[in-house]
């Protein structure tokens, strides 16, 4: 603490919601800044440089290409990257443009870095990963955010990938959904054991704890603590994904923590009526 007297505590209170103010009318003018003409044109112009520097190079450069992910709908994701153009992003929705951003791009051991010249939040229909790793499939090249190289491999054991239409919650370079995925995507090594060679079932044993919250535009949440029959002896490992086949419903539960024949998981579901949760 600072001082003990009444002035000093008020003085202090002032300056601090000044410099607040201050830095809240700053990030405004920043986040102002994404959807001017001026950031439309500067995109446009590096947009350009990117598109010629990626016919120069070629499809068979490591990772330069324009890169799309997203569903047709709120989510249409595309990034166009190359080595000295650097990068432009742009994420499209119903309503028109949600975010963009543009910038350098520094490949550093295999990892792409994007230096972001605008403000960037990786939260609801906005953001963009600052790291990337080039993944080689095939005749396909994604591009993974590094903290996203788990719930990629989740994705191949679930055969949401290799996708082979445009929509997908990956990026992948445009019309690569189009080529053959043969043999195994080049991912680190440290995740290669997330990759099963076979589809895995299990069943819930035993539900926990469960817990309920209001997240946003008043969607209610629940979750629950449940224990399934496989583990280590079957290949599960934590963070591992399991999707629920009966009753047909789009739910997954994720593997906390495991045993030699079990795993404890935790699943999440947005329908708030729903009691309890039958055997998968």
């Amino acid at each position: 603490m600072i001082g003990y007297r009444m002035s000093a505590p008020i003085c202090g209170v002032i300056v601090v919601l000044s410099l607040a103010g201050r830095a809240a009318d700053k990030d405004d003018a920043a986040q102002a800044l994404k959807f001017s003409a001026q950031a439309e044109q500067e995109a446009e112009r590096r947009r350009t440089e990117i598109e010629r520097e990626i016919a120069r190079l070629g499809a068979e450069h490591a990772w330069a290409g324009n890169y799309y992910y997203g569903d047709g709908l709120g989510v249409n994701v595309r990034l166009g990257v190359s080595p000295e153009n650097g990068f432009v992003f742009l994420w499209r929705g119903c309503l028109g443009v949600y975010d963009r951003n543009y910038g350098g791009v520094k490949n550093e051991d295999g990892v792409l870095r994007l230096a972001l010249e605008l403000p960037n939040k990786r939260e609801g229909f906005q953001g963009i990963a600052e790291r990337f790793r080039p993944v080689r499939w095939g005749q396909r090249v994604y591009l993974i955010p590094t903290d996203e190289m788990l719930p990629f491999c989740n994705a191949i054991n679930s055969r949401e990938e290799p996708r082979k239409a445009a929509h997908g919650r990956f990026l992948l370079r445009e019309k690569d959904w189009e080529q053959p995925a043969d043999g195994r995507p080049g991912i680190p090594p440290e995740f290669k054991p997330y990759l099963l060679n076979k589809a895995l079932s299990a069943e819930i044993t035993a539900t926990g704890e469960q817990k309920k919250w209001k997240g946003s535009a008043d969607i209610r949440f629940v979750e629950t603590e449940v224990t399934l029959n496989v583990g280590t002896a079957d290949g599960v490992l934590p963070g591992m994904e399991f999707h629920l086949i009966e009753p047909d419903e789009v739910e997954s539960a994720i593997v906390e923590t495991v045993q030699e024949k079990s795993c404890a998981a935790r699943i999440r579901q947005i329908d708030p009526k729903k009691k309890q949760l039958p055997a998968a």
